[in-house]
């Protein structure tokens, strides 16, 4: 009795590295003539950042910025005064074998930091940054959906699937002005930024992928009072829509648009009248954007035979 088996094809997923990359992160900064005396040094903070990353080849290369601020009091006075400074790092790894298309997650995360005052002009501070690599590939894997013959008995359960994937990135720039409210006072330095990227409501139009949604900014900003220093905080914010272009989408495809903050700037400008006023805010966002068509297939997950001996193998795949 002739036995057939009848097989399928699907796509599954690959790693193809995962690692992690550190970068130590120096500084040695004399404060401008403008800057008053160390007196007290407050926080020291390290934000590591992802700008920008190519796969060409068997090659990675992403560049690496270091948002590095520092704050302190002066002698003559309780308000927090700010240094602000940004490091660039080129960084490449060999991921061993040709790659394309490829799936890149690139988490930066700071490790530690220390700082000191060196004396009351000049600041040091050393650092360091782990850079979480993974990279992940497609292939192909032969699947057995059916067999027939030698009185053989089938289990089979249905398996969905990633039949087809599409991916695109695109970069979104804001710039934008905010005035304070009446009641708050004046801008002296900015304390801490905090940017955080609310999830998009995206929809199909003609082919393209409609993505919205908004940047959500939280100020910390220190400033003078009659008792002395302190800090006011504003919140706003930024509101943007784009349209992405993804070759072959259409609406069997199930999206997701995943928004990064890769950069927010926020300093301070003065007002018609000369007053520090006006929070001015440069923003970029990444928006990442996948699509995926999935499909259902009958896979073998065990069979016997009524009349001969039967052995199973068994393996793994990662639909």
């Amino acid at each position: 009795m002739e036995f057939k088996t009848n097989t399928e094809t699907i796509p599954t997923s690959e790693l193809i590295y995962s690692g992690v990359q550190e970068q130590g992160v120096e500084l040695d900064y004399i404060l401008p003539d403008y800057y008053p005396d160390i007196f007290r040094l407050v926080r020291c903070e390290l934000s590591p950042v992802i700008t920008d990353y190519s796969v060409i080849g068997d090659k990675l290369t992403y560049e690496l910025r270091c948002d590095i601020r520092i704050l302190y009091c002066g002698e003559n006075g309780s308000v927090l005064q700010s240094v602000e400074q940004r490091q660039n790092f080129s960084k490449s790894l060999d991921l061993g074998r040709m790659a394309a298309p490829a799936e890149v997650t690139i988490i930066p995360k700071t490790d530690h930091v220390n700082f000191r005052a060196v004396n009351k002009r000049r600041l040091d501070m050393r650092g360091a940054v782990s850079v979480r690599v993974t990279v992940s590939g497609e292939t192909s894997q032969q699947v057995i959906s059916d067999a027939s013959g030698m009185n053989i008995q089938l289990r089979k359960t249905p398996v969905e699937f990633a039949a087809q994937k599409l991916s695109a990135e695109k970069s979104v720039r804001i710039s934008e002005e905010t005035e304070l409210s009446p009641s708050q006072p004046d801008i002296v330095n900015i304390i801490s930024v905090r940017a955080k990227a609310s999830p998009t409501e995206q929809k199909l139009i003609s082919g393209k992928l409609l993505a919205k949604g908004s940047l959500d900014i939280h100020v910390l900003y220190s400033c003078d009072t009659p008792d002395g220093g302190g800090a006011e905080t504003m919140d706003f914010s930024l509101s943007y829509s784009q349209i992405v272009d993804i070759d072959g989408i259409d609406d069997g495809f199930d999206c997701t648009v995943a928004p990064q903050v890769v950069i927010c700037d926020i300093s301070p400008a003065a007002d018609s009248s000369g007053d520090n006023r006006v929070l001015r805010c440069e923003a970029e966002i990444r928006l990442v954007c996948r699509a995926v068509r999935t499909s259902t297939v009958m896979l073998v997950t065990d069979a016997f035979s009524t009349v001969y001996p039967c052995e199973n193998t068994y393996t793994d795949i990662k639909t």
